[in-house]
């Protein structure tokens, strides 16, 4: 956990008091003039240190709200990432290379989340809902958490979300690749080294501090490919869904959930191929409304949020991808 405020303060004074001891003993062991540093550079060195743990304390606020709120992958990394890599990015001209960019996503926190969300929002038919509930959630939920963050230190920043399609759709599977998050598979599917198929990538949030910063995310980046030795039965799989045959596959994933669409469960059978994070599968109804669309799914969960008779509060605290 970070300091709190008082605790910054005591981290200032220790620090305030380190340097001026180094300065005693380098110039004790040397007495030339302009050993110790005068009280201008003091004082801009102790704005440094204030100012970088500001940076810390405001983007652990930032990462908590957007945990509390089903986002739990965020995923730092250096924007010279991105020019090393010829990835093209709304506004990344206006951020130095050396500064911060963070990929957010999530796994199957994020479904009891919105159901939490749209439970409080009173909503009581599928005709009250927008064309994209889920987007909007987490667009609102990411920008909330940008402006508080921008509002509440001296850090600059914006995002750029995965499900906006004009004027281009941002190469979110790339910069999550480069970032170190996941990996492209095989099907195409981005494969996390942990959750495999089983997450989302959602947006790439910009911020004008130093990336070292971003280690308060305590998030590292992925070196091996997590498919690497895998014999891709992912790749049978896409075919039989671009053809629109059935196949086969050698380890049979779960059964598709009731009222899934033929054509779907083809392509369900491409995440259920892969050998990895079949334990963070999606829920029965998630899978409905990701692969169909049936936006029916989400009053039938929210009300179940309610009943503890039918199982709601184990499903809101145990979620499943």
């Amino acid at each position: 956990m970070l300091p709190s405020a008082l605790e910054a303060d005591q981290v200032l004074a220790d620090l305030r008091a380190a340097g001026v001891e180094a300065a005693r003993s380098e110039g004790s062991a040397s007495p030339q003039r302009g050993t110790l540093p005068d009280a201008g550079e003091a004082q801009d060195e102790q704005q440094r240190h204030a100012q970088e743990l500001q940076s810390f304390q405001a983007l652990q606020r930032f990462q908590d709200t957007l945990k509390q709120g089903g986002l739990d992958l965020l995923q730092p990394f250096e924007l010279d990432c991105l020019g090393k890599s010829k990835i093209a990015l709304p506004g990344l001209s206006s951020y130095r290379p050396t500064q911060l960019g963070v990929v957010i996503g999530n796994t199957s926190a994020l479904w009891p989340a919105f159901l939490r969300h749209l439970r409080g929002l009173g909503v009581r038919s599928a005709a009250e809902l927008g064309p994209d509930p889920l987007d909007i959630y987490v667009e609102e939920l990411i920008q909330g958490a940008l402006t508080d963050l921008l509002e509440g230190s001296a850090i600059r920043g914006t995002a750029a979300y995965g499900h906006e399609r004009l004027p281009t759709p941002i190469p979110i599977q790339r910069i999550a690749e480069v970032a170190g998050l996941a990996r492209i598979g095989p099907a195409h599917l981005s494969v996390h080294s942990r959750f495999g198929p089983w997450f989302a990538l959602r947006a790439v949030a910009l911020l004008s501090v130093p990336a070292d910063v971003g280690a308060v995310f305590a998030s590292r980046p992925s070196a091996a490919h997590p498919c690497d030795g895998c014999d891709a039965p992912c790749r049978r799989a896409l075919s039989g869904a671009l053809l629109h045959r059935d196949v086969d596959l050698a380890t049979p994933g779960p059964p598709a959930p009731p009222g899934l669409s033929e054509r779907q469960q083809r392509w369900l059978k491409v995440r259920d191929a892969c050998p990895i994070g079949a334990e963070h599968r999606y829920s029965a109804a998630q899978i409905l409304y990701h692969y169909d669309g049936q936006r029916e799914v989400l009053l039938g969960e929210a009300k179940q949020l309610d009943d503890p008779a039918r199982g709601g509060k184990a499903r809101a605290r145990k979620p499943r991808p």
